[in-house]
């Protein structure tokens, strides 16, 4: 699906959820992610990675379905270990508009510094969540291994772990139109 002027122009973000930045901020990094992708990767995945305290992002190119990184690469190009921070918002696109992919769940449980990830559809689909204060990813990783042994397709296995959470694990929905 190509991603428009008029549909990066209409982005809006929804007021649902308890964000961990400013949603104008997190509006404004949807929209350049879309951006990258239009302009610099033709409507295929792109990745912004935003560190919450220094304000550093760092733009990775993808294919059409994935977007490939080094944990290691993105933490040494936007995170200052002087900051005392080391969490970062991954903002991704998916040129077929799903929602979380199992790739970006396993991507999110396994890095610490991952703290919060949107997926932004072509179509402005836009999905969101952040790890919650009872985050254990030994008992998510069961959960997403359950799914996974009782589902064959990738669909029901996100929609089977995201309907086994609780909001204090990981807060998720959609965002945005």
């Amino acid at each position: 699906m190509e991603i428009t002027e008029n549909r990066i122009n209409n982005l809006v973000l929804m007021d649902s959820l308890e964000y961990s930045v400013d949603i104008g901020l997190c509006t404004k990094l949807c929209k350049e992610t879309l951006e990258e992708a239009h302009n610099n990767n033709q409507n295929k995945e792109v990745a912004i990675f935003y560190n919450y305290i220094s304000g550093k992002s760092h733009i990775e190119y993808g294919e059409e379905n994935r977007v490939q990184f080094l944990i290691e690469d993105i933490c040494n190009k936007i995170i200052n270990k002087d900051d005392g921070c080391s969490c970062f918002i991954v903002f991704h696109n998916h040129p077929n508009n799903s929602c979380f992919s199992l790739e970006d769940i396993k991507s999110f449980l396994k890095h610490d510094e991952i703290f919060d990830m949107f997926v932004i559809g072509n179509e402005i689909n836009i999905f969101y969540m952040t790890k919650g204060m009872d985050f254990d990813v030994c008992k998510l990783n069961l959960k997403l291994k359950d799914a996974c042994n009782r589902y064959n397709n990738e669909i029901d296995r996100v929609d089977y772990f995201f309907k086994s959470l609780s909001s204090s694990e990981i807060k998720y929905g959609k965002v945005g139109k």
